[in-house]
């Protein structure tokens, strides 16, 4: 549902709790969002049968489109049985092992329409690890793929 952006909390994390209850504080959202969440989490057959499925079905889908393409890139990834993203290894694509050459990588993804996470954004003692989000219509992920495949050819075609 296009506009709808909520998040949920399900755990007995007593500090995570806090957290996001101090974050709460500064994104609330509509009375009216909160009766259409509180219908929707009712219908427990339909998100059991339904939502879950086929996001389940969606998220597989993507993670398997994106894992086959590093894999016939040559690029390691780290496997993950969960979640939105995964992390792939473009050390093989920098100039030198460094943050800086990190970066120069960063901005010719960019430059070729394709945002990746680098792992100094997430302060890496490692620099060319790369976070993709594969939790995106498919055909964007056909797009960005392409687009990364596109940068590593060209890179390893200028270093020969």
């Amino acid at each position: 549902m296009s506009g709808f952006r909520v998040g949920l909390y399900y755990g007995f994390g007593s500090e995570v709790k806090t957290v996001i209850q101090n974050q709460c504080r500064f994104t609330r959202f509509s009375a009216n969002m909160h009766v259409v969440l509180a219908n929707m989490l009712k219908d427990k057959d339909w998100i059991d049968n339904v939502y879950m499925a086929t996001n389940q079905k969606r998220l597989r889908e993507c993670y398997q489109f994106v894992s086959s393409k590093l894999t016939l890139a040559g690029i390691p990834f780290l496997e993950t049985t969960c979640g939105l993203f995964l992390y792939a290894d473009f050390r093989k694509f920098l100039k030198n092992q460094s943050f800086n050459s990190e970066i120069d990588l960063w901005n010719k993804l960019l430059d070729a329409g394709v945002h990746l996470s680098p792992s100094k954004a997430f302060r890496s003692d490692e620099p060319g690890w790369f976070r993709i989000v594969f939790s995106v219509p498919i055909d964007q992920l056909k797009i960005g793929m392409e687009r990364i495949s596109q940068v590593c050819k060209e890179i390893v075609t200028n270093k020969s």
